[in-house]
């Protein structure tokens, strides 16, 4: 029972049996490689243009996120600003009505 040239009922593959395999499908690769393939494994960093891209997605994400908190934090302030004020012009309704949120 062989295919690809390992035996299958076999469960374990040496070392060396490994690195052969790999030394082979590399040169196949090697003999049908044209100069402007690039090469096995390449790994390309980012340039100058695409890390100043990605530091502007970064700053913009970082102020909308700032905007949202901001957003919020006036509209829990103008929430307890109007609790208060129908506390004052309404005693009898702050016994039964309390606020879920309080902010400092």
């Amino acid at each position: 029972m062989e295919a690809g040239g390992v035996d299958l009922g076999r469960k374990f593959v040496s070392e060396s049996e490994l690195e052969e395999k790999r030394k082979k499908r590399q040169e196949e690769w090697e003999k049908v490689r044209k100069p402007e393939d690039p090469e096995e494994n390449m790994v390309k960093g980012l340039d100058e243009d695409e890390t100043h891209f990605l530091d502007e997605v970064s700053r913009q994400q970082t102020l909308i996120e700032k905007q949202r908190r901001d957003e919020e934090r006036q509209e829990l302030q103008e929430y307890r600003i109007s609790f208060c004020s129908l506390s004052f012009f309404h005693p009898s309704l702050s016994s039964s009505v309390q606020p879920s949120i309080y902010i400092q």
